[in-house]
């Protein structure tokens, strides 16, 4: 199987799992935004962007060293026990001291829903590390099952819970928790990863040379968090908690176009991992990046006439004002793509610390432009905002890595692809329907146009996959 082939294997079984988490996202907003407030919603949006933010500096980003360093121990039994040993056993005593930390701190400091963010922290933290033990041992049927089974559990509790029982927005949490656990769960029965978990291999020089790894990856993702998610704070301290939970609506489409590049970029850190050291690298490292990249940016623009036919059909009418950000956001999902095809180069050559200096720079614009811009332009200047952090990220990267590949980007393609971006948002800002069918066509057949190599290919290999499974 040559290496391209083997990418998009990779990805499409990754991208079955996430795809699933998606289209239960999707069901889950119009439940969201007619039964919960404006302000119950932004309360529990806000409690996630800050486990969000938690979770990489509880776990010293343990996470990516797991993956990267049994990518490397595949074929090692020591190995692989090793790592996943060494790195379980961290955690659970990172997660105990997190835990006694918050109890003390809920004693003297009245925290909303205490109970439930350690529970939803806990069950995150194990089933991200277990998810990505799966794909360093290269179980990603598995892994991405796992998702499958948790985006289902999570669609069934939150009806009941906000339908049926009428809980509220603690629903969510509680969906998370339940959810994630039922994962883990999943995971070691089917990667039988109890066999690989053993005290004996408890070894302080290999926490350690982990922790080398990871540790400059803990800013690098709390700078993400900035550019991400930190407009949520700056929104409810200058504006308010229900315009945080509007603007939490508004990133739910630029969100799942991130979310579904992330498996991408899942197989992509694997592959770029697997041929680094390629003597073809320069030419396979410039044409999947120029590939991935117009794949992503024509496939986004279609969201743009789809949300603005299907908007008030799915939106409660509290949250309507989303629908002018979602272009801005959509675009910045873009730019999210192209830095997280550059990163992939980095984790492959291990340069973890240039991750982390590529961030810092663009997550420092991101927060001083939104303290200068909320005032004056509201939820504009959070959304513009990220789009410039973004674009920051995108040169400081693709300047450094010429220190260490040659790429070559097909800038005609990304200039054109500019122009029909501009011209379908423009469609969508005038909302009128007939303009948006117009508007959907078009861009469809601009994806399909651009695009028509891959689609074969992946015709091709899910073809191939059907003959097996029919034998």
């Amino acid at each position: 199987m040559n290496k391209e082939k083997e990418y998009a294997v990779n990805t499409l079984i990754l991208l079955l799992g996430k795809f699933s988490t998606q289209i239960i996202s999707l069901l889950l907003l119009p439940i969201y935004t007619m039964f919960l407030s404006t302000k119950g919603y932004g309360i529990i949006d806000l409690i996630q962007t800050y486990i969000v933010l938690l979770i990489p500096v509880l776990t010293l980003r343990l996470d990516s060293s797991v993956f990267r360093f049994l990518i490397d121990e595949r074929k090692s039994e020591i190995g692989k026990k090793n790592i996943i040993t060494n790195s379980i056993f961290i955690l659970t005593i990172l997660f105990i001291i997190f835990t006694f930390i918050s109890i003390i701190f809920g004693l003297f400091i009245d925290i909303n829903y205490l109970i439930f963010i350690i529970l939803t922290t806990a069950f995150m933290i194990f089933n991200n590390i277990f998810a990505q033990i799966a794909r360093g041992l290269g179980y990603n049927k598995e892994y991405a099952f796992s998702t499958i089974i948790a985006s289902i559990i999570i669609l069934i509790t939150s009806v009941i819970f906000i339908v049926f029982m009428n809980i509220g927005e603690v629903s969510i949490l509680l969906s998370i928790i339940i959810s994630n656990f039922i994962a883990i769960l999943f995971l070691i029965k089917k990667c039988n990863l109890v066999k690989l978990f053993d005290m004996k291999y408890i070894n302080k020089n290999k926490i350690l040379e982990m922790i080398k790894y990871s540790l400059p990856m803990i800013p690098n993702s709390l700078s993400w968090w900035i550019i991400n998610l930190s407009d949520r704070t700056i929104i409810t301290i200058f504006l308010s908690i229900s315009s945080n939970g509007i603007y939490a609506v508004s990133c739910k489409f630029s969100n799942m176009i991130s979310s579904l590049f992330s498996i991408f970029s899942m197989s992509w850190q694997e592959t770029a991992s697997i041929n680094i050291n390629n003597s073809d690298k320069d030419a396979f490292f410039s044409k999947m990046i120029n590939k991935i990249t117009i794949l992503f940016g024509t496939g986004s623009i279609i969201v743009l006439p789809l949300v603005s036919i299907l908007f008030s059909f799915v939106i409660g009418k509290d949250y309507y004002d989303a629908y002018n950000y979602i272009p801005i956001l959509v675009f910045s999902s873009i730019l999210n793509v192209v830095i997280g095809l550059f990163g992939g180069i980095y984790i492959a050559k291990k340069l973890s610390k240039k991750v982390m200096n590529t961030t810092l720079l663009s997550a420092f614009v991101n927060i001083v432009l939104t303290l200068i811009l909320i005032k004056k332009f509201g939820l504009y200047a959070a959304s513009i905002s990220t789009v410039l952090a973004y674009f920051v990220a995108i040169v400081y990267r693709y300047i450094d890595l010429k220190k260490y590949i040659s790429l070559k980007l097909e800038y005609l393609k990304f200039i054109k692809f500019f122009f029909v971006f501009i011209l379908s948002s423009t469609l969508y800002y005038l909302n009128d329907f007939k303009l948006n069918i117009i508007n959907l066509i078009l861009v469809s057949i601009y994806f399909l146009y651009s695009n028509n190599k891959i689609i074969k290919s992946v015709t091709i290999i899910l073809k191939e996959k059907f003959k097996r499974l029919s034998k």
